[in-house]
């Protein structure tokens, strides 16, 4: 085995090597080509290939190379395509701990709440993309209404007008009144209320101290204080009460808001009782759904109440949980100092940075192996496979790969120079069943770990029985799976 040139040994030495932090049980470090300078990276990469040893990672066979108490290795795509230089202390190998018995328990069944950070990155990734998911039209978010208190009380003090162009009536009011009425010894009466907005409630001479919503009946006043959080954030309670009761009618001092946080509630507040924009809006919802006539006489208003239930109770709903998730991932994962800083800027950041450097590592490493399972696939087109489906007439004489594009993990399969049949896999198997509008019959369900073959005529794609890892550790001569999958795909 050749050692190291000096050239090579001065670039490991100088180079800032980056630990994979996702990868705690497999304590090792990494190289990343397009940070360092290319014409050594190939050097490095290219002795480690031709002055190496076969060894294993579980079933895997890498190519190691070992030089000053270190080992090194790369994934095994071709040189040109190899972005990643892996390097590990010798004790950390897969061979020394195998033979130490001091290789980390795998578990098969690992979920969110594994309590590694090795999950940390996927897990993260499918609850954000989730949340990002492409959502139906809304008013709301087109407009950006409703996000303060003062769009907000519009909203309510409109609904909370009986004889305005909502055309319900009272029926919200008596929405209202029954929330607020819950758990009261003395329920409000309902009756007919005027409706009024930005009320100073202060006494002459004193600071104005303005209440979002008041509803005036002849026996009652309802003071409203419209905020996200059930709290009165500086109103007084008091001078609230003491407004509503000035004529000698009953008052009743309301906090209408998204959120409850009863510690919130001080000062007089504690005595409010607290109505949720969700409960309102579900149960105004509820109503108008039985109500058969109400829908076709009114669409329009019909379908803005649509819209407001889609904002204020399912929105929130899908946010509980996402944000629920993301919390509790982050804590499996032994990352909760995070949430430590008061500043969610800083903490993001902190977080970003964090994943930046494993992603980065990530996607290196999977653009490794995908290219590798295209070399693979290309050699065994060009051999086994065309052999197998060419058995009685030539169906394509020539297997041939792209190096760029989403479409690069294809194997196009050609006769006379007209692609007829592809493998694709990965990025290019999914963005040819989910994006591309050119493929007419396409796999409902898909599972990408597998290999999609295509025939370009008929325009259709349909998911193999083969998987990538079989790809990776050789398919065998006589490994019939592809062959009688093309067959069958070209004779329907």
């Amino acid at each position: 085995m050749s050692k190291f040139t000096d050239e090579i040994i001065d670039f490991i030495r100088t180079e800032k090597w980056t630990f994979a932090k996702t990868m705690p049980e497999w304590p090792h470090e990494y190289l990343v080509r397009e940070r360092v300078d290319e014409l050594l990276f190939v050097k490095t990469a290219e002795h480690i290939r031709e002055n190496g040893y076969e060894g294993k990672f579980y079933s895997k066979t890498i190519i190691y190379f070992e030089s000053d108490g270190y080992i090194y290795w790369t994934m095994g795509a071709p040189i040109n395509e190899t972005t990643i230089i892996n390097r590990t202390e010798k004790g950390n190998s897969y061979e020394e701990r195998l033979k130490n018995g001091t290789l980390p328990k795998q578990d098969n069944k690992k979920n969110m709440t594994s309590g590694t950070r090795n999950d940390l990155l996927l897990n993260l990734l499918l609850i954000l993309t989730q949340a990002r998911a492409k959502k139906a039209f809304n008013l709301f978010d087109v407009m950006h209404h409703g996000t303060n208190e003062k769009q907000l009380s519009n909203i309510f003090a409109w609904l909370f007008h009986s004889g305005q162009t909502h055309e319900l009536g009272d029926a919200f009011v008596r929405i209202f009144v029954d929330e607020v009425n819950i758990g009261r010894d003395e329920p409000i009466e309902i009756e007919e209320y005027s409706v009024f907005q930005e009320v100073n409630t202060s006494k002459p001479g004193k600071p104005m101290d303005i209440a979002d919503i008041v509803l005036e009946g002849d026996k009652t006043v309802i003071v409203v204080e419209n905020y996200h959080s059930s709290s009165g954030h500086g109103h007084s309670f008091y001078g609230y009460q003491e407004y509503g009761a000035r004529d000698g009618k009953r008052s009743v001092v309301v906090l209408l808001c998204e959120t409850i946080g009863s510690s919130l509630q001080t000062d007089g507040w504690e005595n409010a009782p607290v109505v949720t924009y969700s409960n309102l809006v579900k149960k105004l919802y509820s109503l108008i759904q039985n109500d058969t006539n109400y829908k076709h006489a009114f669409p329009l208003q019909y379908g803005f109440i649509i819209q407001m239930e889609d904002n204020f109770v399912k929105g929130r709903q899908i946010n509980d949980s996402a944000s629920i998730d993301f919390i509790n991932t982050l804590l499996a994962s032994g990352e909760g100092e995070f949430f430590r800083k008061a500043d969610a800027a800083a903490a993001a950041n902190d977080l970003g940075e964090y994943l930046k450097e494993e992603a980065i590592h990530r996607f290196n490493e999977s653009r490794e192996m995908l290219n590798s399972v295209k070399s693979k696939l290309k050699l065994f087109a060009n051999t086994t496979f065309k052999h197998q489906v060419n058995d009685n007439k030539t169906v394509f004489d020539n297997a041939s790969i792209g190096y760029q594009g989403i479409y690069q993990w294809t194997v196009n399969l050609s006769k006379s120079g007209e692609v007829i049949l592809q493998l694709k896999f990965g990025p290019s198997a999914w963005f040819a069943n989910e994006k591309d509008k050119d493929w007419k019959l396409k796999v409902a369900n898909a599972d990408y770990s597998h290999i999609f073959i295509t025939n370009c005529r008929t325009k259709e794609i349909r998911q193999s029985a083969v998987i990538l890892k079989e790809v990776l550790d050789g398919l065998s001569p006589d490994n019939t799976k592809l062959c009688e999958e093309f067959l069958d795909l070209i004779s329907d």
